[in-house]
């Protein structure tokens, strides 16, 4: 009975581990305050209506993703977020969807910015080298830039009007702040 009854403690013990991982491998996305959107629907979505979209491939298991999900709590990222189609990817269930996404990798977590007709314009980058379309997860600023800058280019192509080009302190560049390398507008780096 002793052997019985040790046996099912550890099968508890074992399952209420499980179950805690599992809850502790969900990403917080900010659900309740941006209205994500599977690929498909998004797409189309953006098509129909004209706006412009932000594409997000990530993994459950990849803790810079679980980083760059707190970005999204930012509430100037969320009321910027208002302004387009969100579309978010899990790279291991979409794994097709993930490689014709990558043109310099399928690493994550990978975002990518459409002005028009939800094809990505792969101009607009967040990294360096290797991985072009990697955000700093802690950096806010870097993704309201690029937000900004498809924003721009997305009622540029509706007006039928070139984008004003930046003004050269407002560029992104690279800020080295704290020891990291952090993407923001030239403007508000401190070094520069």
């Amino acid at each position: 009975m002793r052997i019985v009854a040790l046996a099912l403690t550890v099968l508890l013990a074992g399952a209420a581990l499980a179950a805690r991982e599992a809850r502790a491998a969900a990403i917080d996305w900010n659900d309740a305050g941006i209205h994500w959107r599977s690929y498909e629907s998004g797409s189309v979505e953006a098509r129909r209506q004209g706006k412009p979209l932000v594409l997000i491939f990530y993994a459950d298991w990849c803790p810079r993703c679980r980083e760059y999900g707190e970005l999204f709590r930012d509430p100037r990222v969320v009321e910027r977020a208002h302004s387009f189609v969100m579309i978010r990817v899990d790279s291991d269930r979409f794994e097709g969807l993930s490689k014709r996404h990558g043109p310099d990798g399928t690493y994550v977590p990978r975002t990518f910015f459409a002005p028009t007709d939800a094809k990505p314009d792969l101009s607009i980058q967040g990294g360096s080298g290797d991985y072009r379309f990697y955000l700093n997860p802690q950096d806010p600023e870097g993704l309201l830039a690029r937000m900004e800058e498809t924003l721009t280019r997305n009622q540029s192509a509706r007006s039928g009007e070139p984008p004003a080009k930046p003004e050269s302190r407002d560029e992104i560049v690279a800020c080295p702040e704290n020891g990291r390398t952090i993407f923001k507008r030239r403007s508000a780096c401190s070094s520069r």
